[in-house]
């Protein structure tokens, strides 16, 4: 068979220019829908993720009743705590977002350990509400406690309306009242022993 010139060839070439261009679209297409499925699938892993805890499962679940572990910041450290701070500041935007209460929750949520502990409970009673499987009735309990949340939360942030004010943190029981506190729990102790 002779190779084909002139016309011929130029049709050829333009042929293939063509199955080229057709195939590039469809592997264009063929990485968008891969990128919509994966996605789809990181999403499915994250709402896997966030339902195991509250399941049991790891990432902070297993409590005793199988439900989330409670946040307790006075005992978590390292990558724990990094990852509870990460996921409470989350919880608290899409809250803040969510029922437009920015002036309610203040930026500087965060330097209030009081509103920090608020949060975090009322992130963790999200958590167990919409736990799969939970009763309908769960989310409405939650909507009780975000309301009486903020009530609370609006005394937190009272004195920072114009802008962060540093709670002012006073010696609350010095040495001499914790002296006469020890010397009283040992006398009564020693009277309940009699």
């Amino acid at each position: 068979m002779a190779e084909p010139t002139g016309p011929e060839r130029e049709e050829d070439i333009e042929r293939l220019v063509n199955l080229i261009q057709t195939q590039q679209e469809t592997i264009d297409y063929l990485v968008q829908y891969i990128e919509r499925v994966e996605a789809q699938l990181n999403d499915r892993i994250d709402a896997a993720e966030q339902a195991a805890p509250a399941a049991g499962g790891g990432g902070g679940g297993g409590g005793a009743g199988g439900g989330p572990t409670p946040v307790d910041w006075s005992s978590i450290s390292g990558p724990k705590r990094l990852k509870a701070w990460h996921d409470l500041s989350n919880f608290v935007e899409g809250v803040v977002q969510r029922f437009s209460i920015q002036l309610e929750i203040l930026p500087c949520w965060w330097q209030h350990g009081d509103a920090v502990e608020e949060l975090t409970a009322l992130w963790q009673a999200r958590n167990v509400a919409f736990v799969p499987g939970a009763d309908a009735s769960m989310a409405s309990w939650w909507q009780d406690l975000l309301e009486r949340s903020r009530m609370r939360l609006r005394g937190i942030f009272t004195s920072c309306r114009d802008g962060h004010v540093p709670a002012q943190h006073g010696v609350w029981m010095n040495d001499e009242m914790r002296s006469a506190f020890r010397d009283a729990v040992e006398a009564e102790a020693e009277a309940f022993g009699k």
